[in-house]
């Protein structure tokens, strides 16, 4: 990801996600598509939950209208099976 800022960056290159990543951003730290993904429309905001089991996460991403960016708003852990 050319543009990211440093710290950004940076994170995807240690493969950590953060809040205010972007989608693309989010596969490229992880280095791959999601386990499952789960999508919603409220009132013209759609959102999705992306599960990475194999990094124990769920992440929780959310965009206004069809042009924006989706982007990271939550980052939950799973629980232990």
């Amino acid at each position: 990801i050319a543009d990211a800022p440093d710290a950004t960056a940076d994170a995807i290159r240690l493969g950590v996600v953060r809040r205010g990543m972007t989608s693309e951003q989010v596969r490229a730290a992880f280095g791959g598509r999601p386990t499952s993904v789960v999508k919603f429309a409220v009132r013209g905001q759609v959102s999705e939950l992306w599960v990475y089991r194999d990094h124990g996460v769920a992440i929780e991403f959310s965009r206004r209208g069809p042009e924006a960016d989706s982007i990271a708003v939550e980052i939950s852990e799973l629980a232990a099976p």
